[in-house]
């Protein structure tokens, strides 16, 4: 599941709120298991994302280079 851009704003706008009570979320053994589980089920959106970027990143930036019909490298002073 996605994060949409709306969601990242409330995000934005309501940790501010929930750290200000996070006294009062700590006392609630509920309300601590729902923050915890939202703010797990991001953090693996987020890990999951970075992953995906840095898969692709990886696979575009790699040079593939052609089969050698020689095992020497051509910068050896052998092989000029």
């Amino acid at each position: 599941m996605k994060s949409s851009p709306a969601d990242d704003g409330i995000l934005k706008l309501l940790l501010p709120l929930a750290l200000q009570y996070l006294d009062e979320f700590v006392q609630s053994e509920l309300l601590a298991r729902k923050l915890a589980y939202l703010c797990a089920k991001k953090l693996s959106q987020l890990c999951s994302v970075a992953t995906d970027m840095t898969a692709t990143n990886a696979v575009t930036s790699s040079p593939v280079l052609p089969p050698s019909s020689s095992p020497q490298s051509p910068l050896l002073p052998g092989n000029m």
